[in-house]
Parts: C-alpha cells; structure tokens; sequence
C-alpha cells in the first residue's frame, strides 16, 4: 500500500510475511525497465521510501523475502505494484543530484503573470562567493550549481523577476556531500569483535563519521557515530566466525537537511570461538545469554554464577549437545562471574565476567520551569547502580553533560539556560568503572522554559569577573535598553543597548554585589533592577598546619577580591559532609574569638576598635589562675592566658587519648573511696588484651595489637562498689596500599588501592 509519494520519493508499507525469514528485499524499476535493489530491511521493518527518483514518472516497486546468504540464498515470490511521482508544483525547488562540489536542481514552472526570467543563487549559510544562474521563463527549470565547497551547506535561492510588480523568491538550504573517508584496514579479531581503522576523510569543515555493518550481505546495522578526529573503532557484540561488511561514512548536518559521503566498505570475519572462551550474546536487566567453545573430547559442561540468581541452582550439567545457555532472574546492574567446567577433560574452566544492564530511573517529573533554570525529580531506578548521570539537549542542539549525582538524589535544577527554549532531559544510571563502566537506557522528558516579562532582568551567568543578563524584549515602541551597573566597575556606564536583549559586565571584583539597573528608553514603568554578587576568588594556599589524634589544624591565605566570610567543612570516615564553622573575614569590634586551648593555656583574638576614644584594652581570665587585670595598647589584638589548671576527670569517667591503627590509650578519674581497691580493665573483642587488675595508683593504660579499623567496647570497673563505665572506640584504619594503574586508553585510567576510611582532607571554599 502506497502511503505518500513526493515529485522525488514514494513511500509504501506491507504486511508481514509469514513462516521463518532473515530480512526483506526492496527492488524498484522504470515501468517495463530493469528492476534495481534498493535496499534491506529486517524483519520487524514493514515499510520503505525510495528517495531520488525523477518528477511525473511511473515506477515499480517490489518487496521479497529472502532467508540464507551466496549459493544457499532464497527468495519468495515477488509483491509488485506501480505508482507515479508527482509533479512540481509552481515555483517549489527539488534538489535532483548533489556531489562534493555541485547541486542540481529543478523548479516548477511559475504561474505568475508578467514572469519574464527565473535567477537561481546558490550562497554559502556561513558566507562566501554566490553562483548565479539567470534564464528566461522559456528556458530549462533545471540548473546545475558547480565549483561549490565541499561538506558545506548553501542557502539556494530561486528569485522569479516580474514585470511592474515585486519579484517572487523561494529558498531551500542544501548540503553538498562531504569527502568520503579512505581504504579500512581490520587489525587482530577476536570471536565478537573487529577492530577497525580508516584514513581520515580530507577537508576542514565539521563532520562525523558513521559506522555501520552487515552480517553476511543482510542488513545494515549503524553502530555509532564518531568525531571526525576519530579514525579507529572496535565493533562488538558479534557473532563468532561469521563474515561481516563493515561501512564507514562521512556525515555533515544533521535530521532531513544530512548528507552522507561516498561509503568506505571492507569485509572481514570474526574469530572461531575456542575451548575457554565465553562470548556474550545479549544481555539486558535480569538475563545474561552465552555462548563458549565446545569441546569434542567432553561429555558435557557445568555452568555456575555467583552470585547465583532466583530462579536456578548452579551448578548445572549440561549434555554435549550445544554451547549456549541463558541465565535469568539476574538482578539490574550487577557483576556477575559465569564459569564453565569441561566434563571429563583437562582442558582449562572458561571463566567470564558480565554486568547485566542497570535499570533506567523512572518517570521524570518537571517541578518549575523559569526563564534559566529547570527543575525536575525522578522516580529512583531499581538494582544496583553507582550513580545517576544527568545531561540535557537543547532544541536542535548538541548534549550537555550536567552532572552526576549519588544514587540517593532524586531531585536536581539544571541552571544558565536560555529562555523560550525547548530541552530534553535525559536520566541515566550507570556502574562500573572504565572499560566495565555500563548505563542504562536514558528516561526522558521534554520541558520549555519559560518567557522573560518584558523589561525584566534575569541573570544568566556569574563568574568571579563577570556578570550575563538577559532581559524581557518589550514590544511597545521604545528608543533602546539604558544599563546601568553600582559600583560602576569594568565599563563606562550607563550605557544604550539598542538591538539586544543581553548583555555581559565585564572586569568586576570578585565577590562584590552589584545594583543592576535596566530602563526602557521612552517608556516610564517599565524596568528592573536587581543586586547580584561575582563569585568570590577560593582561598589561597589552603593546607594542613598541624594535626593530633584529635585536631587538625588548617591554614590559608585572603583571596584577591572581596569576601564576607570563610565556610570550613570535612568529609568523615562515612563519607558525610559536615560544616566545622563559618569564619568571618574581619571579626566585630569588641568580639572574642577562641584559638587554642591546652591543658594549661587559653589564646583568644578579638576585633579592633577603631574608635579615636578607645585608649587600649583591659583583659582579665576568672578564676585568677596565672594572670590577673592587665593593660593592652590598642595595637593589640590577642592573648594567651598560662599557667592554668587543668580539668580534673571525675572518678570512674573515661577519657580518650592516643588512637593509632594497633593502639588505643584512655586515661581516667581516680577514686578517692576508701572501698576501692583497684580498676579491672578489659576490652572486646580481645585482640591483644584481656582482663587485667590494676592498682588505684594508675589511672592510664594503652591497649596494644589491636587490628586496624576495628571497632573496641573498653569497660572499666571500680573493685569494691563494682561500678561500670563503658565506651566505644575505634582504632584508625590502615593508610592505602600502592596505586595500580590498569586499562588506560584515550580518555580514562582505571586505577586501584587498599581499601581506606580515614577523614578526608577537609575541604575549603569562602563566600
């Protein structure tokens, strides 16, 4: 059935053949003329365009199904049936043939009355020379533009000259085909892998390359697409020893307006697969198929899976009658080891790991939309994953990759977007790491943002010297946008913008807020202002000063710019983000601030007083130990207080001192009780220790050959009353082994160590 014809194409549809077949044949001819292949599609496939065909012409298409390839190919008998192209309506351009370097085209005849001459153009979109082709009305429709770039799109322009009136104009956009790349070469084979290399297609203009093949003649399966600075593939999930056509074509533009290269073809076989070898032939969320080579000299093959699945018990026997096995039940995402043992031989066990595909996550949910920014939930995905990676696709755009979010996020605002703009959004999860590293189907929503009010700011960007907005385009009558910036730093301002609707501040001070100001020329009450801050400049040379088993002591130096205040933090053995303090840059007059405190010494600072009336500072510490009421001169901002007493630890408390990787020292209160006669002390579990007694004279011990990591319950008991304290303490874990590097390539390093759980360096960032 014949579903639409254009003056170049017809499009038709069939229904499906019934019985076993590989793929459906599609021929095509001039009516009573030689039949010609057009092309394949498989099975699932039930229509077809044949494209590039002449204007009012009658032609006939068929469609069989064909099963087997070379000498053991079959055919069905032929469907047939004919159809005519239509004719060019008035004054519309058909694009008849393109090259590298021409375009052919054809137009309909104009109707208009008073047409005298018909001038084609052809332009480059990025600019450059025109070609120029001017007939009369009588003449030949057809014109073919020659001498053009190559790889480049034209703006092709049909302008129809009429006498005492306006000229008539259509205009199409063109490609002509880029440079096809050169000769293939296929380097060492494995049973479901070819690797392949090509000579780069010549040219400077923007391309890529698309990769496709086909098993022994069948149809054409596109596998990826490539920068055109990629001149290297490898193609997997193939079948062992079996004969494939591998195609590489160069690509520019993009959707309807794409045009390909001349194909770059080779033909090449996959390995035979060997005893102990496992190919996988599919796998998706919860089944993983296999294939292996088989043996003759075994009388059958146990599989195993560990972790083993749901629904079978492994390991399971099977007779030498085929080398193939589907596992299911599997779990989404998860590593899985398949190990096959040959019965009765001594050949080696083939052992392979796989990943099963982790599930997407589930619908996506647009929370708000604003002029620059969306945001969206989702619902979490199922199995295991190590992450959701989140990217977004403008209307007619390239994919931006945002970011990537723990597995505990479900909830995300992509920010700097444009107004009045389609995106998708586009969800992943993924696990695994370099060469392992797997994702899942993406789910997808599609989301407009929001318009801009007009005469309204919004701001689009901030850096730490600069400042984008965008504003609402009013459609009243207006002489220009008057911008104006407080503090007037960077430019001269205020100043006009007459033909835009953005505009960047440049050369700010970091971290200082500014007043915008937006005003439309001619119109009183429309405008905007708001106040906007750069980002401020990190701290300088942030490190670690000083550290002790319980402090760590870090350092920086003030950044270039302004800052209001300093906000430390630090990652804990569990992997937590916690806040240690927000520290103002200048500390309030009159205010104390606590430094460093020791069993027997206070340091305090304080802020300055810049007031003519301050004379100095009177400092005093209560009680009197070490120092009493003393005079500071005002240039004096700090102090330490000695000599003090030091906290006394009530009887029966535990205090924590030393924790190493084998060690844990406590000390305690001593009991002044004349019915205690000593302290039993013990630990659990008990590495390196067990219960001792020890006399009232100590009140300190050091626990030692104790396993790193570990966490210790430490009981201390008074002799006489029994009374218990009990608390928990945990020894520091081992530092990381060596890191080894494996599995670098172009683009990632897979790297591994000893496990480790030790505080993070703490991190810094000021605002």
């Amino acid at each position: 059935m014949f579903t639409d014809m254009t003056p170049t194409s017809i499009s038709f549809m069939w229904e499906a053949a019934l019985g076993d077949f590989d793929y459906y044949e599609i021929s095509y001819s001039l009516v009573n003329g030689v039949m010609m292949v057009a092309g394949n599609v498989d099975e699932n496939t039930l229509s077809y365009t044949l494209e590039n065909l002449n204007t009012d012409t009658e032609y006939t298409v068929s469609v069989v199904t064909v099963i087997g390839s070379g000498d053991d190919k079959e055919m069905s008998e032929v469907s047939m049936a004919n159809n005519v192209t239509d004719a060019i309506q008035p004054d519309v351009i058909l694009v008849l043939d393109v090259t590298t370097t021409s375009i052919t085209i054809e137009w309909g005849e104009t109707e208009i009355p008073g047409a005298t001459n018909y001038a084609a153009l052809a332009t480059p979109v990025l600019g450059g020379n025109t070609a120029t082709h001017v007939v009369g009305i009588e003449d030949s429709n057809q014109h073919t533009f020659t001498g053009l770039l190559v790889g480049t799109q034209y703006r092709i322009k049909l302008q129809i000259v009429v006498t005492d009136s306006d000229d008539s104009e259509t205009t199409i956009n063109q490609f002509t085909r880029p440079n096809a790349p050169g000769s293939i070469t296929v380097g060492t084979v494995t049973p479901n892998e070819l690797p392949v290399t090509w000579i780069a297609a010549a040219g400077d203009y923007d391309f890529i390359y698309e990769l496709s093949y086909a098993a022994n003649g069948g149809v054409q399966t596109i596998v990826d697409t490539v920068d055109k600075s990629v001149t290297s593939y490898v193609i997997d999930g193939l079948q062992p020893d079996t004969s494939y056509d591998v195609t590489v074509i160069a690509k520019v533009g993009t959707g309807d307006e794409a045009m390909l290269s001349d194909s770059s073809v080779v033909t090449a076989s996959t390995a035979v697969i060997l005893p102990g070898q496992i190919i996988v032939t599919s796998v998706s969320f919860d089944a993983i198929d296999i294939i292996w080579g088989g043996s003759n000299t075994a009388n059958g093959y146990f599989l195993s899976l560990d972790p083993p699945d749901d629904e079978n018990t492994y390991p399971a026997f099977l007779l030498n009658t085929g080398t193939q096995y589907s596992f299911s039940g599997l779990v989404p995402g998860k590593l899985y080891t398949i190990t096959i043992t040959y019965s009765n031989t001594e050949l080696d066990d083939a052992v392979a790991q796989i990943r099963t595909v982790p599930k997407p996550p589930g619908m996506i949910t647009v929370v708000d939309s604003q002029p620059t920014e969306i945001s969206f939930s989702w619902l979490p995905a199922e199995g295991d994953f190590s992450n959701y990676q989140i990217s977004y696709t403008p209307d007619g755009g390239l994919k931006v990759s945002e970011a990537t979010v723990e597995t505990s996020v479900t909830s995300y605002t992509i920010r700097e977007l444009n107004p009045s703009t389609m995106y998708t959004l586009e969800i992943v999860t993924s696990v695994g790491t370099g060469t392992g590293l797997t994702t899942s189907a993406p789910s997808t929503a599609d989301v407009t943002t929001t318009s801009i009010p007009e005469g309204k700011i919004e701001v689009r960007t901030v850096t730490t010297t600069s400042i984008r907005i965008l504003w609402g385009v009013t459609s009243q009558q207006n002489y220009g946008y008057l911008l104006d910036l407080n503090p007037r730093d960077g430019g001269t301002y205020p100043l006009v913008e007459s033909d835009s609707s953005e505009y960047t501040f440049l050369n700010l001070i970091p971290g200082r807020e500014y007043t915008i100001k937006l005003t439309v020329n001619g119109l009183q009450d429309v405008g905007d202002e708001i106040t906007q801050a750069t980002k401020p400049n990190a701290p300088v040379g942030f490190s670690v000063d000083s550290y002790t088993p319980t402090t760590i002591t870090v350092q920086w130096s003030t950044p270039n710019g302004e800052v209001s205040a300093y906000i430390l933090s630090y990652t804990d053995p569990d992997g937590q983000l916690n806040t240690a303090g927000t520290m103002p840059t200048v500390i309030t007059a009159g205010v104390i601030v606590i430094g460093e405190v020791t069993t027997s010494s206070i340091s305090i600072l304080w802020g300055a007083s810049t007031s003519s009336t301050v004379s100095g500072y009177l400092l005093s510490i209560t009680p009197y130990d070490g120092s009493g009421v003393m005079f500071l001169p005002t240039n004096v901002i700090s102090y330490t207080f000695g000599d003090l007493v030091a906290a006394v630890i009530t009887a029966g408390v535990i205090v924590i001192g030393e924790v190493t990787t084998s060690s844990i020292s406590i000390l305690w209160g001593a009991s002044n009780s004349s019915t205690v006669s000593g302290y039993l002390l013990s630990i659990t579990p008990y590495d390196g220790s067990g219960v001792m007694f020890l006399p009232t004279n100590v009140i300190s011990y050091t626990f030692g050959d104790l396993v790193a990591g570990r966490e210790y319950t430490i009981t201390l008991q008074l002799a006489g009353p029994n009374t218990q304290t009990v608390i928990s303490v945990r020894t520091k874990p081992e530092s990381p082994g060596p890191v080894v590097v494996t599995d670098p390539d172009m683009t990632s390093l897979v790297i591994s160590w000893g496990c480790w759980h030790l505080v993070n360096l703490m991190s810094m960032r000021s605002q």
